[in-house]
């Protein structure tokens, strides 16, 4: 489990930060397959949160080119939450017309069994 590997990281000290071989067998695939958990849910906030988190990782083990890599799919996921948060009130405002329940209903009514 995340836990045990997590456990058996060696301590963290300023004069011994983690190196990435420890990173790479212990947290990465933990926020790979969340980020993978999130994005199949178009949970975009939430992917965004796991890409920075995995920013952070890349740049405290000087892994600058995956940091950035990182960063800007951290941007166009926090970019398609606020357009998915967008959407949302003008989508509910529609279902609140008067009408559109009945209307529901009724196509069912009218689909060949």
């Amino acid at each position: 489990s995340l836990f045990s590997r997590l456990a058996r990281l060696p301590p963290y000290t300023p004069s011994a930060p983690p190196m990435a071989l420890h990173l790479e067998a212990h947290v990465l695939p933990a926020l790979r397959d969340a980020r993978a958990g999130f994005a199949g849910l178009r949970c975009h906030y939430e992917e965004a949160e796991v890409l920075y988190i995995r920013a952070r990782v890349y740049d405290t083990v000087g892994m600058l080119a995956e940091r950035d890599a990182d960063a800007c799919a951290c941007r166009m996921s926090s970019r398609a939450a606020a357009a998915a948060a967008s959407r949302l009130p003008r989508s509910l405002a529609r279902f609140a017309e008067g009408g559109a329940l009945e209307a529901h209903l009724a196509s069912f009514h009218q689909a060949p069994a």
